[in-house]
């Protein structure tokens, strides 16, 4: 194994009370897993493990479905933190993380939509935003029932003047 950590999910019926769980993967998982679900029952989990960000959806009553690569790891670029996720009525889902551009040496904020009825897209660029800043922390996404999204995160510069006169 190259991780001690699996990812599993479990589901609650609302009705009689009885739960439902699901190996979702085994040996990728390096943080917390995110998980995002709707008034209809659709869910969907998204954790990142060894520099990838991983997802699945499960549909309303439905099975879990495969796992998606949203973010790999080439060159050298890597995910720096943990996936966020959100979902609106519809079950369209939006996942954010946080990457490393090896490349440029950036930091960029990426974000994956799907839509309930759709897949996963390939693996590809998914740059929101990305700069000279020395590090993007954590960040924070949201999407609402016409499939826009917000996205807000944090950016780090070592350039800061801390001094009142600074500050108007």
């Amino acid at each position: 194994r190259s991780s001690p950590y699996d990812v599993r999910a479990g589901v609650r019926n609302g009705a009689s009370g009885a739960w439902t769980f699901t190996l979702l993967s085994i040996d990728t998982c390096t943080t917390v897993p995110v998980v995002a679900m709707n008034d209809a029952g659709d869910a969907a989990v998204a954790w990142v493990g060894f520099g990838y960000v991983f997802a699945r959806y499960r549909p309303a009553g439905g099975n879990w479905g495969p796992s998606a690569t949203l973010a790999t790891n080439p060159s050298g670029n890597y995910v720096a933190g943990a996936a966020h996720i959100a979902m609106n009525d519809a079950g369209d889902v939006v996942v954010s993380w946080v990457g490393v551009n090896a490349g440029v040496t950036q930091y960029e904020v990426h974000a994956v939509v799907r839509s309930k009825w759709g897949a996963w897209p390939a693996t590809g660029n998914f740059e929101v935003a990305g700069g000279p800043a020395n590090s993007f922390g954590d960040s924070a996404i949201a999407i609402d029932d016409a499939g826009n999204v917000a996205a807000a995160w944090v950016e780090e510069y070592a350039t800061f003047d801390d001094t009142p006169a600074a500050h108007h």
